[in-house]
This record gives structure tokens, sequence and C-alpha cells, in this order.
């Protein structure tokens, strides 16, 4: 028999969890929020690319990460950890000198979370794994098939 693909294999994708997409659209919403810290060029589709593709002409990068403080000269920001597009949690007051690091630390808390075994004991990891759950209904089952947290967890802090 020919195959139609030519012989080319996909990838086969494990049993794919809300949490782990959740997890890096919130890693990619990160990355754009350092860029534009960092002044880096945004590629933007010219206005007959975006008349060719139909798009939206006011579609704009969002930066939700972070915010200047009003009335201070822009040295002090916020800092948000979102989840989903949502705010876990916040911190206020930060010199907009160690915006990059506290960004990057960021950066590595959602890196070492964990979507097949999350640490649901960490505050905010369960508050992020609650967000998940209430938006993809095969969250449960995707993380509590690839490993053996407890339903107690969520039956006793559910939403």
């Amino acid at each position: 028999m020919v195959d139609p693909f030519g012989g080319i294999q996909g990838r086969k994708f494990e049993n794919i969890s809300g949490f782990l997409i959740d997890k890096e659209e919130s890693l990619k919403e990160l990355q754009e929020s350092i860029d534009i810290l960092e002044n880096k060029k945004i590629v933007k589709l010219s206005f007959l690319e975006q008349l060719r593709s139909k798009n939206n002409l006011t579609e704009q990068i969002n930066n939700n990460i972070w915010e200047f403080i009003p009335n201070t000269n822009n040295e002090y920001v916020n800092i948000h950890l979102r989840w989903n597009k949502n705010n876990i949690r916040s911190i206020n007051g930060i010199p907009i000198k160690s915006l990059k690091v506290a960004l990057m630390g960021l950066k590595a808390f959602f890196n070492q979370i964990n979507h097949k075994n999350p640490n649901l004991n960490h505050p905010d990891i369960m508050s992020c794994y609650k967000i998940s759950l209430l938006n993809y209904k095969n969250i449960d089952n995707a993380i509590v098939m690839g490993s053996k947290i407890n339903k107690r967890y969520i039956k006793n802090e559910h939403i």
C-alpha cells in the first residue's frame, strides 16, 4: 500500500490537559511582556497583509503582566501573576530597575510547574489549577490519569 503522506510521521501527543494549555499561554503572554520591556521589534502585519488576511485592524499587543503606577514618573510598576487571563496575585510598587528580575522569576515559576503532577500544596499553583479546572472539563481526568493526585484537594477546595 502507498502511504498518502509519503512516509512522514506526526508527533504522538500525550493526553493534553487544559492545565498544560493554560501554562503555555501564560508563558507566551509573559514572553510578550518581556519583549515589550526590552523594546524588541514585534513584527506586525503591514496594512496590505492585514487586508489580505481579513484580520481586525485594531489588533494590538497588550501588556497585562505589568503596568506603570500613575503619578510616579514611570519609576514604579505593579506586577501580576496571570493565569488564563485572570490575575492570581499582584505585587505593587516594584522599582522599574527590578522589573526584569521579577519577570524572569515569574518565568522560572511557570517553567517549574509540572503539568502532569502539579504541586497542589503551593497556593499559587492551586489557584492556577482551579481556574483551569473551571475552563476545561477534561483537566481532572487528564491530570489524575497522569499521576496519583488525591482528589480530596479538589473536593475540599473546589470553587
